[in-house]
């Protein structure tokens, strides 16, 4: 029995490895966006591997790659001037040629290039209990947001990716209708359809009352999309891991005095449950970009580029992120950061 599963799934591959020099089913839509390349898919590895890769709790990734605006459009004439006018360290900047408000402009205009979300994917787990005496726990994905199934990428070919490629939306809510309506030259704006949905996710998600903390991570230069995932997952186990440590420590000494490198567990949010009271549950919203130009020489050269690229997704993207589309309904303004520190970690133990 043991040998005929194992010779099924030698069989199964054989296909899979064989085909693996040949151009996706998606290929023509990468070649569209100027995403075609061996570097550029690297940025969007979870769209052929949504199973594949993920994070190993629950969380999102939000995949942001970069595109010529005269495809997808972009800040050419003015920034994001809602974004912009929010926020009071801005406003605040005596103004001179290297202000912020004068660097967003000129690296988001002067690129021939915009950066846009391009997928959004939620990760959380399947429990099967049935009659079993341990639950089966399975990895589990969605699509918030998926820009390459636009109709206007699809073209004549009429291939309903989603069905393809596993590409399945979330049920709680999702824009992916209106990525399918897309029109090219709307993809930068239409961004913001993907956070609108990633906000009402998040909304669900904090009222649950299962999440103790929100980690935001990005990793830097030189990093793929599969390796950002990889490293979200380490970065988090690691803190997990070592929330478990004080934990035990305070359990078993508590006149010790705690190590403050690791999570501190007075500071660890409570959430309704009493019997959760002490454990750290990190809800993790992973953020990969794209990084790099290439694996070879030529990547030093990039350098002032990518260091643009680094620094509007920080301001812009991150910003977006982080202080617009993650506040649910009642939060507070953006540049009122001691209080949108508090509501949320109201909303956490709320």
């Amino acid at each position: 029995m043991n040998f005929s599963k194992t010779f099924t799934i030698m069989l199964c591959c054989c296909p899979t490895l064989s085909c693996s020099n040949t151009d996706t089913v998606i290929a023509p839509y990468e070649k569209i966006l100027e995403l075609d390349g061996s570097t550029t898919r690297s940025f969007h590895s979870m769209l052929y591997y949504p199973s594949g890769e993920g994070l190993h709790n629950p969380g999102y990734i939000i995949g942001i790659e970069k595109s010529p605006k005269k495809t997808i459009g972009g800040p050419e004439k003015q920034s994001d001037d809602g974004l912009l006018n929010s926020d009071s360290y801005l406003n605040s900047e005596i103004n001179s040629t290297n202000n912020t408000r004068n660097k967003i402009d000129g690296f988001t205009k002067q690129d021939r290039k915009s950066m846009f979300i391009s997928h959004i994917i939620k990760n959380d787990f399947n429990i099967i209990k049935d009659k079993l005496n341990n639950p089966y726990i399975t990895n589990n994905y969605c699509f918030v947001y998926n820009a390459y199934t636009s109709r206007q990428l699809v073209g004549d070919s009429g291939l309903d990716l989603t069905k393809i490629n596993g590409w399945n939306a979330c049920k709680i809510s999702s824009s992916i209708q209106e990525a399918e309506d897309a029109k090219l030259h709307s993809f930068y704006k239409n961004s913001d359809s993907g956070l609108t949905a990633l906000k009402e996710n998040l909304k669900h998600d904090l009222e649950s009352g299962a999440y103790s903390h929100i980690l935001v991570i990005v990793m830097g230069w030189n990093t793929s999309q599969s390796e950002a995932v990889r490293n979200f997952n380490d970065i988090t186990g690691n803190i997990i891991t070592a929330s478990f440590e004080q934990r035990k420590e305070a359990d078993t000494n508590p006149s010790a005095k705690l190590n403050r490198m690791v999570v501190t567990r007075s500071r660890v949010i409570e959430p309704k449950e009493e019997k959760y009271n002490r454990d750290f549950r990190p809800l993790v919203i992973g953020i990969t970009w794209p990084s790099y130009w290439s694996t070879g020489l030529v990547n030093v050269v990039s350098y002032p580029n990518k260091a643009n690229d680094a620094d509007e997704l920080g301001l812009i993207w991150l910003n977006k992120i982080g202080y617009t589309d993650l506040m649910v309904d009642g939060a507070p303004s953006p540049h009122q950061s001691d209080t949108t520190l508090r509501w949320l970690i109201d909303r956490l133990r709320s």
